[in-house]
C-alpha cells in the first residue's frame, strides 16, 4: 500500500517559542486501515502521537488531530489537558476555500477554556489537521510551557 509523509523545517522569524509540526506520516494498510503519526518539535525535542483506524478522509483528519493532542500531552507531560470536541472540514463558498475547523477543551491547573483553531486546506488534509489543532492550542501551550 502507500505511504505519505510531509516534512517540514521551516522556522518563522519570532515563532522559535512555537510547538511546529516536523511530519506527518499517513501509512496505508491492506485491510483498509491506516496508521497516522504526527511528529511534533519544541525546543530542540521531539514528541509524536500515533493511531490507526479506517482509511478513510474524515476518519484521517480526525485521526491527525488526535494524534497531535498526543504528542502535546506528551510535551506538557500531561499538565495540559486536551480533549477534541470538534473537527470539521468545511467550503467557505463566499470565497470559494476548504477550511478545517477545531474545538478543543483545555484544562490546566489554573483554567478551563475552550480553543478554537482553523486551517485553510491547500495540500494534505491530514496537515491540514495538524495545524487547525496547533492553531487553537499553541498560545495555551506557550503559557504553560515558559512557566
Amino acid at each position: 500500500m502507500e505511504n505519505s509523509e510531509i516534512k517540514l523545517s521551516s522556522t518563522s522569524p519570532g515563532q522559535s517559542r512555537l510547538v511546529k509540526i516536523k511530519s506527518v506520516l499517513v501509512t496505508e494498510k491492506e485491510d483498509n486501515s491506516c496508521s497516522i503519526r504526527v511528529e511534533l518539535s519544541w525546543q530542540n525535542k521531539e514528541f509524536f502521537g500515533e493511531r490507526t483506524g479506517p482509511n478513510e478522509q474524515d476518519y484521517k483528519i480526525m485521526l491527525s488531530a488526535l494524534c497531535t493532542l498526543d504528542a502535546l500531552h506528551q510535551l506538557t507531560q500531561e499538565k495540559v489537558k486536551m480533549e477534541l470536541l470538534f473537527i470539521e472540514r468545511q467550503l467557505l463558498e463566499k470565497i470559494n476555500r476548504e477550511v478545517i475547523m477545531v474545538l478543543i477543551d483545555i484544562t490546566t491547573e489554573d483554567i478551563s477554556c475552550a480553543a478554537t483553531g482553523a486551517c485553510q486546506l491547500k495540500d494534505e488534509a491530514t496537515e491540514t489537521a495538524v495545524r487547525a489543532v496547533l492553531d487553537a492550542t499553541n498560545r495555551m501551550i506557550e503559557l504553560n510551557l515558559n512557566n
